[in-house]
């Protein structure tokens, strides 16, 4: 299915609202903490506003969507190494003309737009889970265009009255539109985040009839595996012009020898089936089930819990996978190669 093409006027009308945003330098009196709320009119998603530019290194507005979008918040402060892979938000910066890419060059040069000087130039970027940073779509492009433009005014007000943001506690002020006519009428709402929903793995349906019959082989060894589901450092663009993703790697590796058993790369939609499907590859190219399987996520942990309960394989989650990190490590060094 083809993009929509966004057309002059729209771009246009995103880069004069971006313009206005920059020349306030808002970043003046307002720090990363200071969130405040815009919700689509098109979907009713709330976007949740940071500006940075405080400590005059990046100047930005990032935009967290919905709730999960601003989970990746208490990522970035707990130093969360797979936060990048995470992010789900829009992104509005002013950078040095170096930092475009060519695609951001032709549409300046086709609105005819001049920048001149440090961080003037401005650069937007949509981030997904497993995605790499990515250009707009025409629905991204429609909403951070209503985000800057309420941005720049919420933000003129905050310098006057900064405790309209803590008016209700546990509430965020979010503007929110309503449409009237042939025009949008935003207002100010204060609006509770709603909870983050947990994305629910499916079970994929146990072929029984498989894991019976690999019960009544398997030899039980002494052994202890580690194994983990991670982000490759690598983005993967299968397509020219398509949004490149970053593989998941599930790794397998014996805490005994210190060997790695197994590694697999998947794509974000199969990576799920294909995790279980590469451990019941593993048992039956062996015949051999190792007594403990040790997981640090939830995630590992709850694709594997069905088929060691069946299979009678004890299996346990630990904060720190000491020897899979050391090979984790190594991968990352060979990927980067």
């Amino acid at each position: 299915m083809r993009e929509a093409k966004i057309s002059c006027d729209e771009w246009r009308k995103l880069y004069e609202v971006a313009i206005r945003f920059r020349d306030l330098e808002c970043w003046k009196w307002l720090c990363d903490s200071n969130i405040f709320g815009v919700q689509d009119p098109d979907t009713g998603l709330t976007g949740y506003c940071s500006v940075l530019g405080m400590n005059r290194e990046v100047f930005a507005l990032v935009v967290y969507l919905g709730s999960e979008g601003l989970a990746a918040i208490s990522n970035v402060q707990q130093e969360d190494q797979e936060e990048i892979y995470t992010q789900n938000c829009l992104v509005a910066s002013f950078d040095n003309r170096q930092s475009l890419h060519k695609r951001d060059l032709q549409v300046i040069k086709e609105l005819g737009l001049k920048f001149r000087g440090k961080n003037s130039w401005p650069i937007f970027r949509s981030y997904l889970p497993g995605y790499a940073p990515w250009f707009l779509d025409k629905s991204e492009v429609r909403f951070l265009t209503h985000l800057l433009e309420q941005a720049s005014l919420l933000v003129l007000r905050l310098k006057d009255d900064f405790e309209i943001l803590n008016k209700e506690k546990d509430c965020f002020l979010v503007r929110v539109a309503k449409k009237q006519v042939h025009k949008l009428v935003w207002d100010d709402q204060y609006l509770k985040l709603e909870p983050v929903k947990l994305s629910i793995i499916s079970n994929y349906g146990l072929d029984e009839l498989r894991l019976y019959r690999l019960r009544e082989k398997l030899h039980k060894s002494s052994s202890t595996w580690e194994s983990d589901i991670f982000f490759s450092p690598c983005p993967i663009q299968e397509k020219a012009n398509r949004r490149p993703y970053f593989p998941r790697v599930s790794l397998w590796l014996d805490q005994t020898s210190g060997l790695i058993v197994s590694y697999h790369l998947a794509d974000a939609e199969h990576y799920p089936q294909e995790f279980r499907e590469q451990f019941l590859n593993l048992l039956e190219e062996t015949n051999v089930s190792p007594r403990e399987i040790l997981v640090k996520n939830d995630e590992a942990y709850f694709l594997l819990e069905s088929i060691t309960n069946y299979l009678h394989i004890k299996l346990r989650k630990v904060e720190q996978l000491k020897m899979l990190e050391q090979a984790k490590t190594g991968l990352y060094e060979y990927f980067m190669m």
